[in-house]
């Protein structure tokens, strides 16, 4: 295993991920784009695309917050966020 993304609902945001690498010098990420994607796709799908916008939030208890926005249309995943780097 490469990588791992741990995720929870969260009452102020949709959810909130934690992704581990332990390959890498890096133990975790404060802000996953890739990953909080497939995430928003996953959830997309198993709810039969009835959500196609998402905040993920990552790196809070890392003193580093981000928030990832999600967004699903037809034929694109869009992926914008804000991070604070201490």
């Amino acid at each position: 295993m490469v990588s791992m993304y741990i995720y929870t609902e969260q009452s102020h945001s949709d959810y909130v991920g934690r992704s581990f690498n332990p390959l890498f010098s890096h133990q975790e990420d404060i802000a996953t784009g890739v990953a909080a994607a497939a995430l928003a796709r996953m959830l997309n799908l198993k709810n039969d695309k009835k959500k196609n916008h998402f905040i993920i939030e990552q790196g809070a208890h890392l003193g580093s917050p981000s928030k990832i926005y999600i967004s699903l249309t037809q034929d694109y995943i869009i992926i914008k966020g804000e991070a604070y780097f201490s």
